[in-house]
């Protein structure tokens, strides 16, 4: 379940606009470089978010859908009125990014990442908690999670959904898995 995926089913359902960040980065080559240690693209925020506000503008909308990773480094708090956390069962992520070929330090660092709601956390940070709605979109269909998004962004639902990757590892006496994860430097 990609987020672009349910991003365009929101844009279309709401009938608003819908800027894909990751996109803009790739086709206009946002970037500083390359990591080789982390095999990634460095993302050069500055010129990125000179590119979404212009875009913005632009728009000339109401309401627009900003996706992609690097948001809360691009719009400021005062533009967000909601900000969405997808968040997905650790075990069942690791089989999708083995899937997708990443490497093992770059699976074992999203898992952990997720594990820890590093995401959450920096959205916090950014936006405040009042604005961050967390959705566990595990074996959940892009129409329900759009469903959803809907139902926050109309405040039918008020609160984020508690997500707690750990407690249920431990709960599920699964801590091999989390102790399986190693990332080399």
């Amino acid at each position: 379940m990609g987020k672009s995926h349910i991003c365009k089913i929101l844009a279309r359902r709401l009938k608003i606009p819908h800027i894909d960040i990751n996109e803009i980065v790739m086709n206009e080559s946002l970037t500083l470089g390359y990591d080789r240690k982390r095999m990634c693209l460095i993302a050069d925020f500055k010129r990125i978010k000179k590119r979404i506000l212009k875009k913005i503008q632009e728009l000339n909308a109401e309401s627009i859908i900003l996706e992609g990773h690097y948001s809360q480094h691009i719009a400021a708090s005062e533009i967000i009125d909601k900000a969405f956390v997808f968040r997905c069962d650790p075990r069942i992520l690791e089989s999708r990014l083995i899937k997708r070929g990443y490497s093992k330090n770059k699976v074992a660092e999203n898992i952990l990442a997720e594990i820890l709601g590093v995401c959450f956390n920096e959205a916090i940070k950014v936006y405040g908690f009042n604005k961050i709605y967390q959705i566990n979109v595990t074996n959940k269909s892009q129409f329900e999670v759009s469903s959803k998004m809907i139902e926050i962004i109309e405040n039918k639902i008020l609160e984020s959904e508690s997500i707690d990757w750990l407690t249920k590892l431990i709960e599920d006496k699964n801590m091999d898995f989390l102790f399986n994860m190693k990332i080399n430097h």
